[in-house]
């Protein structure tokens, strides 16, 4: 999930759309009982292709603080790196 957005029906700046995909998702970790990391699954907004966010211009705090090419950015680009 994207960090921090844990409440999508208070994210009236996120289109309608997105808040839906976010409460959809959350109940599947709910009923999961776990996250998608602890699963070792990527954010839902994570496109293997380009290995960037879908939704760049909407990402949360968390993932705007994190500098490209930081420590943090480059440990989680190398976990998620598609299989060759």
């Amino acid at each position: 999930m994207p960090p921090g957005y844990v409440r999508p029906d208070l994210m009236d700046f996120l289109p309608e759309a997105l808040r839906e995909e976010l409460a959809f998702h959350l109940a599947e970790e709910a009923a999961a009982g776990f996250t998608r990391n602890q699963r070792g699954l990527p954010c839902i907004w994570y496109d293997p292709g380009t290995r960037g966010c879908r939704h760049y211009a909407l990402r949360p705090d968390a993932c705007r603080d994190a500098p490209v090419g930081g420590d943090s950015c480059l440990f989680w680009r190398a976990r998620r790196a598609p299989s060759p």
